[in-house]
């Protein structure tokens, strides 16, 4: 490191830097860089050089950052406190002047204390090669990564770096501290709201004439039923996208049957994962013909390819040169089967301009009508590379129309997080959060003029619990299903961006969450332990407190809670601050990021050293909003000139459940709003609104309530309203209400669907209401969930024949040499319970386990699969099944379920059961027996049926030693509480 003599020294205070006129505490303005130090590497090999230049933006010099070294690396750049410490804990913003290199490169602040606690922020992306001001709220703005609660009373030292890079050349200039933090109100500001007039309706898929809102069916993950395909329908999605394209298959042509019986739009996609030539490329491109010829009555858009720009689709190396050569011979495959049709290149992840051109530099623009994005995920505002989605957008759209002035972009896959599983993704993701992203995203995309958007996906399969899935692998719905479904409710393609201005204004406070102003003495040993308080979703807190004490450390701490008052564990660094003998100030802050999952309450504790009391005079909790930039847009109805506006937070990141309040300016005329309404597109609900104010030609809406999704204004005289929330249409009566709630006491569940639930039932003279409370008290106060093992004895099994299936050839095939074989999946238990049999023309075949060999020919297999079970049948080497094979099995016309509970003030076990329907087959009656331990059992049951409250007669416990036998539990689809007798009266209906 090298560094040029000092021009003029930054002149510091005792406890920070300079104090200017306007009150911002100067940390410096780079005039001489000697003390600044390069740290050690934290990625990559190099070092970069500090001199300073007098290019700078604000008096005489600023820190030019010179970096000759030939791998990316990343160093912080350091300043420790002259004189003492700084406290940053009276500022919120850190500003920085840059003068970046072009490269978009982060920007990155770090803060440490006496301990060396760290905290560290984005500031922002380098543009151009023109200074920039970045400016970084850091009382709303997220920690990254790490974090320490660092004391920001007292810091020691602060850095800045920028993200990994080699060979540039930029500048820093004047790094400072503005603006004093927000005063505290110990009460939020309350939404304008009036009261619900009713719940928005949903559209059936029929009625729907074009919209954008679609869904990826993935037949292939979730078993699809017609049931499923008729809620899609009912909720007024109208693309169906990926649909089942073997013309082989039964349950394809299933499926297909069940979207031809409504008003869908269709779309099917052809898998291209490798450049095909020769035999093999005519082969697939006769496939291919062979599919749009039998389905062109039914599908118009096809989709080639998908994802090729990563590695995972194409090869494991993307070659855009090789993806547009398949696109053209696949379009050209195509269109001789289906002139007219619609052709999507496979979806691009992001917007890769580079990739893009060099795929369209094939003449692939001139076979295709659309190029298939699918965009960056975790913001439906986000372009990617730290752009605007519109910025992005814009671009692309740039790129391809140079080669095509009729070329657009196409939304064919699309979700809150790039991840396929719920545990795959980082720090989590729940379903609420996807949610609020669909009820945000598809107006955004409207707004951008995308002609179609397909959510990434429709139902979770046995094998992939897939974050996106709109409906959950049993087929109950998630609230990514009801946001869609109010989305659908009211956005198609009759509404246009309006010329109308709108603007939005979050009002954000700082809340009081907690204060003690008495004099408070901690005896040596002891411990505070404050009020519980509640501390709202997406804010940062901070613990401040002014205490004296003769020790050299200070331990205060925020201590979390859940809803049941158990501390969570901490994620954050729980240590004790440094102190010195005396007075001493404290702030610590914990950012939403690092808030424990489950935790709703915390609580502060002070903790005095064995030796020496701690007192102090005053302690204050405060939470801070998150980041508060807030968006609107304006649409207009083609054929009656309604006006809809919806708005909505942009957290960054993404948390879940941010609430404010805001002010709304629409320029418009009051007409558009005579009876103004604000619509919550998660659950449905429709409020009526004040009239506004006129301003300076605007109306002005006061103290809306706003939040991280889509809320809508319009007039209540556009919307089909209904009395019902539709969250209750998806029971299909108490049981069923009952069922669901049991089941989801295990796993994630849907709190937030049962929250909604709770909502709409809140008042109501019904059964369900009365079952749903009764659910509460017995499954949340009494019984806790328990792990356990029973079981059921006594199912009745059926015989069934399935002739000439629709076969599926193995993967094995491509490498064998002797025999090939077949293979059909039955949705049944397990191979042995099934008892098969494989007939060829009436006559048995041998079961042999596979081998590539003579002597299998005309043999079969089964293997067990998630449900199900798959029969495989050996043939000649390049042969095709032969027809008259039939296959015998039997199987359970029941699903058993079994839940465990265990009471919590008596801790014995208790059971809930009840009997799901196998496909078509009907539920037999009878009873069956309950075989388990004492520990999964109770001794003396009793079953009581908990949509009635009624006790089951016939019911008696058999004990041989450890092992019980529960005997008469009726079958039925009413859940059964199998509870120890003692017991059940307090658990019965009162």
């Amino acid at each position: 490191m090298t560094a040029t003599a000092p021009t003029t020294l930054v002149i510091l205070a005792l406890a920070a830097g300079t104090l200017t006129a306007d009150e911002t505490l100067v940390i410096d303005e780079f005039n001489d860089v000697s003390d600044w130090r390069v740290a050690r590497n934290i990625s990559g090999e190099g070092e970069c050089q500090l001199t300073v230049t007098s290019q700078a933006k604000a008096g005489a010099g600023a820190m030019l950052v010179t970096d000759r070294s030939p791998a990316a690396h990343a160093q912080w750049l350091e300043k420790r406190c002259p004189h003492g410490v700084w406290d940053l804990s009276r500022w919120q913003k850190a500003n920085l002047w840059v003068r970046g290199d072009g490269s978009r490169r982060q920007v990155y602040l770090k803060v440490l204390d006496e301990a060396g606690r760290l905290m560290f922020w984005e500031m922002g992306r380098m543009q151009e090669t023109e200074w920039q001001c970045f400016t970084v709220d850091l009382t709303r703005a997220q920690s990254l990564d790490r974090h320490e609660n660092p004391n920001l009373a007292r810091i020691a030292l602060v850095g800045i770096r920028i993200a990994p890079h080699c060979g540039y050349e930029i500048a820093f200039d004047d790094l400072w501290f503005s603006d004093a933090t927000m005063d505290a109100t110990a009460s939020p500001s309350e939404p304008n709201v009036g009261e619900r007039i009713g719940y928005l309706a949903p559209r059936h898929v029929d009625d729907v004439e074009e919209s954008i809102v679609g869904v990826n069916l993935h037949p292939g993950v979730g078993r699809l039923t017609e049931q499923d395909i008729d809620a899609l329908a009912a909720a007024g999605v109208k693309w169906a996208a990926r649909l089942p394209l073997d013309l082989d298959s039964s349950y394809g042509e299933t499926v297909r049957q069940a979207l031809v019986k409504h008003r869908f739009k269709l779309h099917g996609i052809f898998s291209v994962h490798q450049l095909l030539a020769g035999r093999e490329l005519a082969t697939r491109l006769q496939q291919v013909r062979g599919t749009v010829a039998g389905l062109k009555h039914l599908v118009r858009h096809w989709e080639i390819g998908n994802e090729p720009n990563i590695g995972k689709f194409w090869s494991d190396r993307p070659n855009a040169t090789e993806f547009g050569r398949m696109v053209c011979a696949f379009a050209e495959a195509i269109r001789a089967e289906q002139p007219d049709a619609v052709i999507i290149s496979g979806g691009l992840v992001g917007y890769p301009l580079d990739y893009a051109k060099e795929m369209m530099d094939t003449g692939m623009g001139k076979w295709v009508d659309y190029i298939g994005i699918h965009t960056p995920r975790s913001r439906p505002e986000d372009g990617g590379r730290g752009t605007d989605h519109a910025e992005a957008l814009e671009a692309f759209r740039k790129l391809i129309r140079s080669y095509n002035a009729k070329l657009d972009v196409w939304q064919s896959e699309v979700q809150a997080t790039p991840n396929v599983t719920f545990a795959e993704v980082r720090g989590g993701i729940t379903d609420f959060q996807q949610a609020r992203h669909v009820a945000r995203r598809f107006f955004i995309e409207q707004w951008l003029g995308y002609p179609a958007s397909f959510w990434q996906l429709f139902k979770a399969g046995p094998t992939l619990d897939h974050p996106g899935a709109l409906l959950r692998v049993d087929g109950t719905p998630t609230m990514k299903f009801f946001a869609i479904r109010n989305v659908a409710a009211v956005l198609d393609k009759r509404l246009q961006p309006a010329d109308v201005h709108v603007r939005v204004e979050p009002q954000v406070k700082a809340l009081l969450l907690a204060e003690r102003s008495a004099p408070t003495t901690v005896e040596p040993g002891g411990i505070y332990a404050g009020t519980v308080f509640t501390v709202p979703f997406g804010a940062n807190v901070d613990v401040q407190l002014s205490a004296v004490t003769a020790a050299r450390s200070l331990d205060i701490q925020l201590v979390w809670l859940d809803a049941q008052s158990e501390v969570v564990p901490s994620v954050s660094r729980a240590d004790a601050v440094r102190a010195e003998p005396g007075t001493v100030a404290v702030c610590r802050r914990y950012p939403h990021a690092f808030r424990p999952a489950g935790a709703t309450h915390a609580r502060v504790e002070v903790r005095a050293h064995e030796s020496v009391p701690v007192r102090f005079d005053r302690l204050r909790v405060i939470a801070y909003p998150p980041f508060t930039e807030a968006r609107a847009y304006a649409f207009e109805r083609r054929d009656d000139g309604a006006l809809l506006v919806p708005y909505s937070l942009v957290p960054r990141p993404p948390v879940e459940r941010v609430e404010s309040t805001c002010n709304l300016w629409v320029g418009a005329q009051a007409a558009a709003f005579d009876r103004p309404v604000l619509v919550d597109m998660i659950d449905g609900t429709v409020r009526q609104l004040d009239a506004p104010r006129a301003e300076n030609g605007e109306l002005v809406f006061e103290r809306l309530p706003i939040t991280d999704y889509s809320l809508v204004l319009t007039d209540a005289r556009w919307l089909p309203l209904q009395p019902r929330s539709s969250l209750l249409s998806h029971f299909e009566g108490p049981g069923d209400m009952m069922r669901q709630f049991v089941s989801d006491r295990f796993g994630r569940g849907r709190p937030e669907f049962w929250r909604l639930v709770d909502e709409a039932t809140a008042g109501e003279d019904c059964e369900l209401a009365a079952v749903l409370d009764q659910a509460k008290k017995t499954f949340h106060t009494r019984l806790e969930p328990a792990d356990g093992h029973v079981e059921v004895q006594g199912l009745p099994l059926v015989a069934r024949q399935l002739r000439d299936p629709s076969w599926r050839s193995s993967v094995v095939n491509e490498a064998s040499q002797h025999a090939d074989r077949y293979f059909v999946e039955i949705a049944c238990g397990s191979v042995e319970q099934a008892e098969l049999r494989v007939l060829l023309d009436g006559e048995p075949m041998k079961q042999r386990p596979w081998k590539d060999k003579p002597e299998n020919i005309g043999t079969w297999m089964a293997t067990a699969q998630a449900g199900a079970v798959r029969v495989f049948v050996a043939v000649p080497n390049g042969e095709a099944m032969p027809q008259g094979v039939t296959i015998e099995y039997r199987v359970c016309p029941a699903i058993p379920q079994v839940y465990h509970f265990r009471d919590r003030r008596t801790e014995r076990p208790c059971v809930v059961f009840w009997i799901d329907p196998f496909e078509e087959l009907a539920t037999p009656g009878g009873t069956v027996r309950l075989v388990g331990s004492n520990a999964s059992l109770p001794r003396d049951a009793i079953a009581i049926n908990l949509v009635s409250g009624e006790p089951i007669e016939g019911v008696d416990t058999r004990v041989s030693g450890e092992t019980l036998e529960v005997k008469g539990i009726p079958i039925g689809r009413d859940p059964l509480l199998v509870v120890e007798r003692s017991d059940a009266e307090r658990l019965s209906h009162p």
